[in-house]
């Protein structure tokens, strides 16, 4: 997966982790067959005027691309903070490993 540094591989059972590598390559593939059919239809549609452009105020806007890119470096700071929550959260209501060990 991408982010190692929060888990120790011997945490993760070696079949989960194949698992979620798996998930990403097939995502990934599916990625780029899209870009794909977006590339064939984007060129398709390129010669075709856009009556967005003749509006003064949309010249003003972002493009889309800086749009799309905010959203998800939002997205990924509220999904960092909702698993700090829930790593806390487990933490606090997952009794201590070594609490019944003598030492």
């Amino acid at each position: 997966m991408t982010d190692k540094s929060s888990t120790n591989p011997t945490d993760i059972p070696d079949a989960v982790q194949k698992l979620g590598e798996q998930l990403v390559s097939a995502v990934k593939q599916s990625h780029s067959l899209a870009l794909d059919a977006a590339r064939v239809y984007a060129g398709a549609w390129s010669s075709v005027p856009s009556p967005l452009s003749q509006i003064p105020k949309v010249a003003a806007l972002p493009d889309a691309p800086t749009v799309t890119a905010y959203g998800f470096d939002l997205a990924a700071e509220l999904l960092a903070a909702q698993k700090d929550f829930a790593v806390t959260l487990a933490t606090t209501l997952t009794p201590d490993k070594t609490a019944g060990k003598t030492a």
